[in-house]
């Protein structure tokens, strides 16, 4: 029997640890179809346990295949920004807009129809313009509380600017005049939700910080490197001897598949051994921002051992996903990107579009089907 080790890198949720592990098992046993998926334990203990054991057996040809499903938890890295005070928000609005808008070439890719699909261009627009609004709603805040205060009539301004207070004054009143003309922004922000709106900019934020390797704290390690290792904690686990794993799957949703592929870039000997599952990820998209992706992705195909196959799965309607390009220069190793018609419905509920993944007969399949054939097959 083969003996399978599957590691799922779940996307950017708060959420509890096992709870996408436990998602994808329960994805394994409902959408098998073809295949008898059995716990090879007592289901109870295995809720509780870091890998949950399953059984599968392909009805046409009686093979079998034992699944070790198991996760690369890192979610708990995920900063809380919610209490964040309304000046510093303005300020990482500020970032945002510049990092996301200018730097990369993302905006001028948008423009020129390059490097993403239309889908994927009018969704990053769409996200920019949401990001604008947000950056407005805090700037409307910055400016009620401005308008609330008796800064304007302080005796210390006339103090401090002398002949110019009358000028600071009039600059003042104009700003805050402009505020009447902010009420149809503010009546959008209202309708779509501020809470949207923040959540959507915590994960822009998130993504930037990442990126770049930002860490949380004065003296602490960056995002990235963090991230990056929660994964190797599991890979070197699996990929030990001893644990007598034939095959590793490494399944990534979201943002999970830049933090896998980070950590399997340079892996080494056991990457002969792994196939790389994405779904719905934007690493297309992010490599036009930052040069280090498109680095990442070119390690697979230069690096001095290679990894077996990477599967890319998209739904075709799925706004935050992006396919994996081929590097520059190289030809295609890995099979072309697997795109899914997109469930009926779900496109007009993008969150939801995203999470289909786990209930996608496409998607899960191949979990329990034989590993594919090597990208690089092995040289004399």
């Amino acid at each position: 029997m083969v003996k399978r080790a599957i590691i799922l890198v779940p996307g950017y949720r708060k959420m509890e640890q096992r709870a996408a592990r436990d998602q994808l098992v329960g994805a394994i046993q409902d959408y098998s179809e073809g295949f008898e998926v059995r716990h090879a334990g007592d289901a109870a203990v295995a809720e509780e346990s870091e890998v949950t054991v399953l059984t599968a057996r392909d009805l046409a040809d009686a093979r079998e295949v034992e699944l070790h499903v198991m996760e690369a938890y890192w979610n708990d890295l995920v900063p809380d920004w919610s209490n964040e005070a309304p000046l510093r928000r303005f300020w990482r609005a500020t970032w945002l807009l510049f990092y996301w808008l200018w730097p990369g070439g993302l905006l001028l890719s948008i423009l020129k129809g390059k490097g993403i699909s239309r889908l994927s261009a009018c969704a990053l627009a769409g996200a920019g313009f949401l990001l604008f609004l947000w950056y407005l709603s805090v700037l409307i805040v910055l400016l009620e509380a401005f308008a609330n205060s008796n800064l304007t009539n302080s005796a210390e301004i006339d103090a401090v600017l002398g002949s110019h207070a009358e000028g600071f004054r009039a600059m003042a009143a104009t700003s805050l005049s402009c505020l009447s003309s902010f009420a149809p922004y503010v009546i959008l922000v209202m309708l779509i939700g501020l809470g949207k709106l923040n959540a959507f900019a915590d994960f822009a934020a998130y993504t930037r910080a990442y990126l770049r390797d930002d860490p949380t704290k004065l003296g602490d390690s960056g995002l990235r490197a963090k991230t990056r290792s929660r994964v190797k904690d599991v890979l070197n686990e699996v990929s030990d001897p001893d644990a007598g794993f034939d095959e590793i799957f490494v399944v990534a949703h979201s943002l999970g598949g830049p933090v896998a592929m980070d950590a399997l870039a340079e892996y080494g000997s056991a990457l002969r051994r792994t196939t790389f599952f994405t779904w719905g990820t934007g690493i297309g998209a992010l490599s036009i921002q930052e040069p280090i992706v498109r680095a990442e992705i070119a390690k697979f195909y230069t690096s001095e051992t290679r990894l077996n196959s990477w599967i890319d799965i998209v739904f075709q309607h799925d706004l935050v996903a992006s396919i994996v390009p081929v590097p520059k220069g190289q030809k295609r190793a890995f099979p072309p990107p697997l795109r899914l018609s997109s469930p009926r419905g779900a496109i007009w509920n993008p969150a939801d579009m995203h999470e289909r993944y786990y209930r996608s007969e496409d998607a899960i399949r191949p979990l329990l089907l034989p590993a594919p054939p090597p990208a690089f097959p092995p040289t004399e």
